[in-house]
């Protein structure tokens, strides 16, 4: 794994960390932040449907101020699952601005469709976003342990090769901010369960156990054929940063939740640049 360097954008009235890197491969890539700029001066934005209200309003601007129609913008109802699903154009809009149309009981979207969003939420839970270069492939999934443990990473490689086409090898993922492992104790009944495989993501400090969540992302994509190489991180901690993202173990009250979103970008007439 290596670090990514996401810039800091201003889209509308929203801050967002995106990748003009991939970008300019034709993927926008954005993670949201909490601050939602107002002429009265800041607040907060919310992109989940629970905790702080507004999540309709707040997907629909932001992703008009991408570029994207907000109609196109797919979500799941996460469960804290290990389930992937395959996006297909009939699906397209699914849970975006519609709570009760969400994908049930899923916690990873792929699809190989255009100008179809996909967004996944979190509030310390890893955000991760997939990318296949060849075949235009995205993916968006979110990874907390329980997902993580259930072969989430695998599951999302898995749908990328068997339905969309992609080689694993081929296949980039950026995994955003989330809880570090400055931050991520947990007890010995969840420390335990981590099979000895992933005993790289365990971190022991004055005999309390954390975990670092990105790492075990990384070791999960490894053992899926991915390369090393093509998993990159953002190196931000969403509790240490908690004036900037949703956490929810450091969060006492505005409870919501940070947005990931990955679309594959249409092409554009020659000579035009991607939004």
């Amino acid at each position: 794994m290596k670090e990514l360097a996401l810039e800091t954008e201003i889209r509308g009235r929203y801050i967002i960390y995106a990748s003009p890197h991939f970008r300019q491969r034709g993927f926008l890539l954005a993670f949201t932040t909490r601050i939602w700029l107002q002429d009265s001066g800041p607040s907060f934005c919310n992109f989940g449907y629970y905790g702080k209200g507004g999540a309709e309003l707040h997907r629909k601007e932001l992703c008009e101020a991408l570029g994207l129609s907000p109609r196109r913008l797919t979500t799941p109802y996460q469960t804290h699952s290990s389930g992937v699903f395959t996006v297909a154009k009939k699906d397209a809009g699914r849970g975006g601005l519609d709570p009760d149309t969400r994908i049930p009981e899923t916690d990873s979207l792929v699809t190989n469709i255009e100008d179809t969003p996909l967004m996944v939420l979190a509030a310390d839970c890893v955000p991760a976003l997939f990318l296949h270069e060849r075949t235009g492939a995205i993916g968006a999934a979110h990874a907390g342990w329980k997902g993580i443990l259930g072969g989430i990473m695998e599951n999302t490689v898995n749908a990328f090769r068997e339905n969309l086409g992609a080689d694993a090898g081929e296949i980039k993922a950026v995994l955003g901010p989330s809880i570090g492992p400055c931050c991520y104790r947990v007890g010995e009944d969840v420390a335990s369960r981590l099979p000895e495989s992933d005993g790289g993501a365990l971190v022991k400090k004055n005999g309390q156990h954390f975990i670092d969540l990105r790492a075990w992302c990384g070791l999960r994509l490894s053992s899926a054929g991915m390369s090393g190489k093509n998993v990159f991180f953002a190196n931000m901690c969403t509790s240490c940063m908690k004036h900037l993202f949703y956490s929810y173990r450091a969060d006492k009250a505005h409870r919501g939740a940070n947005a990931a979103m990955i679309a594959k970008l249409k092409k554009q007439p020659k000579g035009d640049a991607p939004p």
